[in-house]
């Protein structure tokens, strides 16, 4: 998983005495919106003596300047004990932000080699107040265009207030390159206007990595929004974390449930909004963020503690657990290193069915191969994409649909335990999403397209909805009984949305993408299993490696985000599910080294930086395949050990895997007899 906590006793603390109030970390924080600094008010307009006042206004009420990359990317609040973070934003390059000073049409020599800042711009009121209240800080971001602070009498000198910016400790941001309305954007349109604005920014700054973007009008794409953070355009790579809106209120921090990455709020710079909102945080200052100091904790309320994201905290960090002004405990994030210290993850292994597993020959000629083989994993069917729970666990909500009236397995526990003593990891593998039998007896639980009606695929109603809490619990419900039966690891297949029965009309809450609702599920996943001594797997596609905008659109799943919550990444990487011409290549599935060995570079480029460790599947079954024998398999196998993957896991939807088991006892590879083809008919799992 993606945390592991510990909790600690710690004595009491108060706040200062000058701040008599309780700390309060998880509150709304302000993100204050200017546009152009000129001699009277206007609309997104504020007045050079206005701007000078909210400084002061800001200054008296105990704010200070934080950054965009400080609060929201790294977590790491720099802010003083009692005092309360001002994130301070300025649209569009406008030349009224940034002036250099020029008389009789000459730039007048400043310092450090740069010419000198117009005192009555944006930049020079706050350069100004900083010498007056150093204590303030000097912070704020500037979300760019093509024309970054056009000024006539000395154009070219634009790169040199970029580096003023940067050298002053101010921070650059993108705006895109023309003030595009990315409504009406394709992908590639997205990926543009961002590339070229993240090259202007480096013509200037080179390697400058600007951290955040802010929404021209504050509209979002209409698809792709994902592409707000990451993505490339002709080599030019961006990678922001936030995207700012237009407007109208505080902020949540990073780490509260509610904080959308995409839909950062921000407040506008006039009377009307600071004089309502100002006051307002300080007669509700329960409600608001208060610093308690230290950058490596957060401080909330106990009453307040459920509305915490750990999984968007980092390692090492505490939170601080108070009822009122005191501190009753601490609760210290942990990381995934230190959970494979006390977790079994998936190794090598193959998978069964709950059909085989409650076979006892099966079990034990599945711990005899393992011997010869050196495999030590088996992952065991708990709930299959038919919603069937063929295992004898306590599944109250799955009893009373009738899910689990067939019970295949029906010693869970004690097959675990016999696996256990021959030095077997058992991972229970769990079909998320595709459930026909929820989403057929539970129809207000089904998936639904754009018209309200239950969305059906080629051969009927098979998906229940992905942003259900009540469908995540009714899965984890499942996971965390298994867990009592024994289990090693938890594996959730098919957390995606549909690719078939026009995948484009199913329905999506407003402001929402596909994604955010396989990010709540694996939240919530940490939130409810972080408990367990457990490891957390997830089934990927595996052409989701690859980054393809429409894959992404159409199914949810950004596997590098995804594996900041799981221990373990398990790319599906069959070489028969990439069609003729895939990357470029005529016959993937008879090319089994390049396409798994592809895959896992992908993956682990992909996941890197997330600690979690990739397990690939790799394909034990016929289809496609000209010639499906040992050597199949150990091309596989080789290819992912060339990538420094020692394990793998083996896919045969009947569990035959006697050409597996003879390929790894072999000393060398082996040429058989070709099996007979399986398509999907004979239940090859071909869609992943």
């Amino acid at each position: 998983m993606a945390i592991g906590i510990s909790i600690v006793f710690s004595s009491c603390g108060r706040a200062p005495s000058r701040y008599p109030r309780v700390y309060n970390e998880l509150g709304k924080v302000m993100v204050v919106e200017y546009h152009r600094i000129e001699d009277k008010e206007g609309d997104w307009v504020r007045s050079a003596d206005n701007f000078r006042k909210d400084l002061e206004r800001f200054y008296k009420l105990g704010y200070v300047l934080v950054s965009v990359k400080d609060f929201f990317n790294d977590n790491y609040v720099k802010v003083p004990a009692g005092k309360k973070p001002l994130i301070m934003t300025f649209d569009d390059g406008h030349p009224t932000q940034f002036r250099w000073l020029i008389v009789d049409g000459t730039t007048v020599e400043g310092r450090d080699g740069f010419p000198k800042v117009d005192p009555n711009c944006a930049v020079g009121i706050l350069d100004d107040f900083h010498k007056k209240h150093p204590d303030f800080g000097r912070s704020a971001t500037f979300f760019l265009n093509s024309i970054a602070f056009y000024q006539s009498e000395c154009p070219s000198l634009w790169k040199k207030k970029l580096q003023y910016l940067v050298k002053t400790g101010r921070e650059l941001g993108n705006h895109t390159f023309n003030h595009d309305d990315l409504s009406g954007l394709e992908y590639v349109g997205i990926k543009k206007t961002l590339a070229m604005q993240q090259a202007k920014i480096q013509e200037a700054v080179p390697s400058y990595e600007a951290s955040s973007v802010a929404l021209p009008f504050g509209i979002l794409p209409k698809k792709g929004k994902w592409l707000l953070q990451r993505g490339e355009y002709n080599g030019i790579s961006y990678d922001y974390k936030v995207a700012f809106l237009v407007g109208s209120a505080p902020t949540y921090p990073p780490y509260h449930k509610k904080f959308d990455p995409a839909l950062v709020q921000r407040v506008q710079a006039s009377d009307s909004e600071l004089d309502k909102w100002l006051p307002l945080m300080e007669k509700n200052s329960d409600e608001y963020f208060i610093s308690d100091g230290d950058p490596n904790a957060v401080s909330v309320q106990e009453k307040d503690l459920p509305l915490v994201e750990k999984t968007a905290l980092r390692a090492g960090m505490k939170i601080r657990v108070c009822s009122n002004e005191a501190v009753v405990r601490e609760i210290k994030i942990g990381s995934k290193k230190n959970r494979f210290k006390r977790i079994k993850t998936a190794g090598r292994g193959v998978y069964f069915t709950f059909h085989s597993a409650g076979i006892p020959s099966r079990i034990d000629s599945v711990i005899n191969n393992f011997k010869k083989t050196g495999f030590n994993t088996l992952v065991i069917d708990m709930k299959d994409v038919e919603g069937t729970v063929g295992v004898s666990l306590e599944a109250p909500a799955a009893d009373k649909i009738g899910a689990s009236d067939i019970i295949y397995v029906k010693d869970l526990k004690g097959i675990v335990d016999k696996l256990h003593k021959e030095g077997v990891i058992v991972s229970a593998r769990i079909a998320v999403f595709k459930d026909r039998y929820l989403a057929k007896h539970r129809s207000d639980l089904a998936l639904r397209d754009v018209g309200g009606g239950i969305h059906v695929e080629n051969d009927g109603v098979n998906w229940v909805d992905p942003f259900s809490q009540e469908v995540w619990d009714y899965n984890i419900d499942i996971a965390e009984a298994a867990i009592k039966c024994g289990v090693d690891e938890i594996q959730f297949d098919y957390i995606r949305f549909p690719e078939k029965g026009h995948p484009d009309r199913i329905s999506v809450p407003a402001y929402k993408s596909k994604y955010q609702a396989i990010e709540g599920f694996l939240k919530r996943v940490n939130e409810r299993l972080d408990k367990y001594n457990v490891s957390i797997a997830i089934d990927v596609f595996g052409v989701m490696s690859w980054l393809k905008e429409r894959d992404i659109e159409i199914i949810g799943q950004r596997v590098g985000e995804m594996a900041k919550y799981v221990d373990v990444v398990c790319p599906m990487l069959y070489p028969s599910h990439f069609d003729s011409g895939f990357d470029g290549h005529p016959d993937p599935a008879n090319d089994p080294y390049t396409f798994i060995k592809r895959g896992c570079e992908k993956t682990s480029a992909l996941i890197k930086g997330s600690d979690a460790k990739m397990v690939p599947w790799i394909q034990g079954f016929t289809w496609r395949v000209d010639d499906f024998n040992e050597d199949y398999i150990l091309k596989q196998v080789k290819a992912a050990k060339d990538c420094g993957i020692q394990d793998y896991l083996v896919w045969n939807a009947g569990n035959n895997y006697t050409v597996t088991y003879g390929a790894l006892t072999s000393p060398r590879p082996v040429k058989a007899v070709p099996a007979g083809r399986q398509g999907e008919g004979q239940g090859v799992r071909v869609n992943q």
